[in-house]
């Protein structure tokens, strides 16, 4: 007997959801530092002064000096300033207060009205306040009122290349970041490859089997699958993963050249699979897939050891400036 539908094929999906989706987690490798970078308050503070220097020298704004925990005398007091600088252009003064905030709380509209004030106070200067955190709504809604830039920096820990089983990955050198030392803080290079999408995923029961041992119940509805999904045999031994049965239709694929195929994996020895709701035990026979590959071109950072990237974000506007620094 073979099922066919959600309620009879044992539609599968893994590692995410029983339901299906376009898309499956690939295998992955590295190509940055993972693991956050160990900082204390003031070190964010310098990190935040080396990011923004940085993007001023890019601009139009050369030999600007941004400073770290300056003292700006007010009209009424005087107020300690995390990151700072100034310069003129077209006559016109432009100066800029930073508030650098590495906390696991959230930013609090009282906190915004804070640095408000401090701002008032500074006639002319522009407002930024950047946290590792969030900023609560009422944060969000005086900044935006009171012309307060908030922006949110974080470590950029995530990788964009994925290698799958048998892929080839096609590497274009395009140039290097060094720091004014002459020392190479990354490579930049473009990654040709080929991302896998998986649909109509599906399992073929052995109802020969079933008929003599252990009679399917009709009609048979999967709510929830163990992830990830997992094979085992007649001993209850796990044998092979859903992940591993994909990736080897992957590599057969890059190895004949397909772009697209229906994918058969048939289960040479007895195999089963789990279920928890209904609680019951399939032997199955075979799964297939239909496996669509689409090309893909990602710009990749490939950094030193002692290197990190950061992404600072405009919460306001959703611009995002990428920066490349040495970590101490």
């Amino acid at each position: 007997m073979q099922r066919s539908g959600l309620e009879a094929s044992d539609r599968l999906q893994e590692p995410v959801s029983p339901r299906i989706q376009s898309q499956l987690p690939p295998y992955h490798i590295s190509v940055t530092n993972k693991g956050s970078v160990p900082m204390s308050s003031k070190g964010y503070e310098l990190l935040v002064r080396e990011i923004y220097q940085q993007m001023l020298d890019q601009d139009q704004a050369q030999n600007v000096v941004v400073q770290h925990n300056v003292q700006k005398q007010g009209r009424a007091t005087s107020h300690q300033i995390d990151v700072y600088w100034e310069f003129c252009l077209g006559g016109v003064t432009h100066k800029v207060a930073v508030q650098a905030k590495r906390w696991k709380n959230p930013i609090r509209k009282g906190d915004v009205l804070t640095f408000k004030g401090v701002l008032e106070d500074l006639p002319g200067t522009i407002g930024i306040t950047v946290t590792s955190s969030r900023y609560q709504r009422g944060a969000v809604d005086v900044a935006k009122a009171s012309g307060i830039m908030i922006c949110n920096l974080q470590e950029n820990l995530g990788s964009p290349v994925c290698v799958y089983p048998g892929a080839t990955l096609t590497i274009m050198m395009k140039g290097f970041l060094k720091a004014p030392d002459g020392s190479h803080l990354d490579m930049l290079a473009e990654v040709a490859q080929k991302i896998p999408a998986v649909s109509d995923l599906s399992l073929k029961a052995d109802s020969s089997w079933h008929q003599a041992n252990d009679p399917l119940p009709e009609p048979m509805t999967l709510v929830n699958v163990p992830q990830p999904v997992q094979f085992y045999d007649q001993d209850g031994k796990e044998l092979i993963t859903l992940t591993r049965i994909l990736g080897g239709f992957y590599e057969e694929m890059h190895r004949e050249g397909q772009m697209s195929a229906r994918k058969t994996h048939r289960f040479e020895n007895p195999t089963f699979v789990k279920l928890v709701d209904p609680p019951f035990t399939i032997k199955e026979e075979s799964l297939s897939a239909t496996v669509v590959f689409t090309p893909k071109i990602t710009e990749v950072v490939f950094k030193a050891p002692n290197v990190a990237v950061f992404i600072l974000k405009n919460l306001h506007s959703g611009a995002e400036h990428h920066v490349v620094t040495r970590i101490p």
